[in-house]
């Protein structure tokens, strides 16, 4: 498949039969790119470690680890194998794990955990579906950064130095896979509403239950400034991975989109 830049990539890979592929997908910001993908018409596979159900017949949920080499490789060869090419791919697994007692706690064993799922699963997914995507003439890839690659801070180091390596792998894979047609981007959320997100704040800002939203605004407007008064939302952030698969930034390609609700001060 060749680079189309007349008539929109999503209407294309509905007209083709072809399949975004998305990790991550059962929960969070990788549930709300399959609800949206799905909506436009789209036939998605998704994969996640969680079972999860399929969502209508153009839903093909797989479950696998894709934090071995294997299972990345059996994910995309059964995705390609049933559905005849694959030209898009969104990398959404990740996970952000408490360390609030502190850098020096953060073990051998911690730090391989954090790359693992922040990092290593993207390439090898990555990895797995470059050969596809070259032998059909193109595709797009999007990964899930955060703003915590470009503003670090404790106490969540090696998610942060993790997620500033996916980034800047991907800025250089842009380059290299730009004349075969793949464009690969990636998206960089401030804190958004997921059950993860929730794992996290329950766990770092003890309450009740009942008051759990309001103490997530005052989180939001105290201690992370964020203008709009209160996070952002997975669906937020999956509209703009829906607009990096398709046409419309058929000429945006290294780039390092924010969803962050303007909670960066920086330029």
């Amino acid at each position: 498949m060749t680079a189309h830049f007349g008539r929109s990539h999503l209407a294309q890979l509905l007209e083709e039969e072809e399949d975004p592929l998305v990790t991550g997908a059962a929960s969070g910001i990788g549930a709300a790119v399959t609800d949206l993908l799905l909506a436009k018409g789209l036939r998605v596979v998704g994969a996640d470690i969680t079972p999860h159900e399929a969502l209508g017949e153009n839903h093909l949920p797989v479950s696998v680890d894709l934090s071995t080499e294997r299972g990345a490789e059996d994910f995309v060869n059964a995705a390609a194998e049933r559905f005849q090419g694959i030209d898009a791919l969104v990398n959404c697994v990740g996970v952000q794990l408490n360390r609030e007692d502190g850098f020096e706690t953060i073990d051998d064993d911690d730090w391989a955990r954090s790359y693992e799922i922040n990092f290593a699963t993207a390439m090898r997914c990555i990895r797995a579906v470059l050969p596809e995507m070259k032998r059909r003439g193109g595709g797009a890839i999007v990964s899930i950064s955060s703003l915590a690659a470009s503003e670090p801070q404790p106490p969540n180091i090696d998610y942060a130095a993790f997620k500033a390596a996916l980034t800047t792998a991907s800025k250089a894979l842009s380059r290299e896979v730009a004349l075969s047609g793949i464009r690969v981007n990636t998206v960089s959320p401030g804190p958004v509403d997921t059950p993860q997100f929730r794992r996290w704040f329950e766990g770092s800002h003890p309450g009740t239950p009942a008051d759990l939203d309001e103490r997530m605004r005052r989180y939001a407007v105290d201690e992370r400034g964020l203008p709009f008064g209160r996070l952002g939302t997975a669906r937020e952030v999956a509209a703009v991975i829906a607009f990096l698969l398709g046409d419309d930034a058929s000429n945006v390609t290294g780039a390092d989109i924010r969803v962050d609700g303007g909670a960066s001060r920086g330029l």
